[in-house]
């Protein structure tokens, strides 16, 4: 019997499957180089766990894609494969749709948010879901607020810059939002040309 359970960030979201056999290595995937902030803070969860279970939990740390390509990581530990893994919501990908719901622009907007976030009824909601799929949150972690928009000569800082706009989505669920302030999203097949031909 295999307890399974999820490290969750509304940027970033670590499945675990916790083996039942205290001696058996835990192996965490992450996509992300040893010198980023997210990795450290892995590092540091990792010692933690290790400390707190007075080293009856080895907790293995796997960064950079070493174990698993980004969009492998949950579905690898849904299945087995592994026992942890960090990824970003997007990447939840048809596995749970619904946690792109924190990646919409302007859905965070203030720290406050991100701070009532864990005891609120959509986080409980997203915790749900999870379960529905074997998988237990015990923690939300937040990476940043806010998300940059760039455009050719200027800003797009609020709503109604977006207007007219054409701007490379990212899925289904954060292009309605782009669309919704009237901008038109492409494919990121589509930008090279479109950035080459200033259409």
């Amino acid at each position: 019997m295999k307890a399974r359970t999820i490290l969750a960030n509304t940027a970033l979201v670590a499945l675990t499957v916790i083996p039942a056999l205290s001696e058996t290595p835990i192996r965490c995937s992450h996509q992300l180089p040893p010198q980023h902030e997210v990795a450290q803070v892995i590092e540091g969860w990792a010692a933690e766990v290790e400390t707190l279970s007075n080293g009856e939990l080895d907790i293995q740390l796997f960064g950079a894609n070493a174990l698993a390509k980004p969009e492998e990581n949950i579905p690898s530990v849904a299945k087995g494969s592994f026992e942890c893994a960090f990824s970003v919501n997007f990447q939840w990908g048809k596995t749970l749709p619904a946690m792109n719901v924190t990646l919409r622009p302007y859905a965070f907007s203030q720290p406050e948010s991100w701070r009532k976030w864990p005891a609120s009824e959509p986080a409980a909601y997203l915790e749900g879901l999870m379960e529905e799929k074997r998988l237990k949150n015990i923690a939300w972690l937040f990476q940043t607020r806010m998300s940059v928009f760039t455009s050719n000569g200027r800003p797009l800082a609020a709503p109604a810059d977006f207007q007219g706009i054409k701007i490379r989505g990212l899925n289904p669920a954060f292009d309605t939002s782009l669309t919704a302030m009237e901008a038109a999203t492409m494919t990121g097949s589509e930008v090279n040309q479109a950035l080459s031909t200033a259409s």
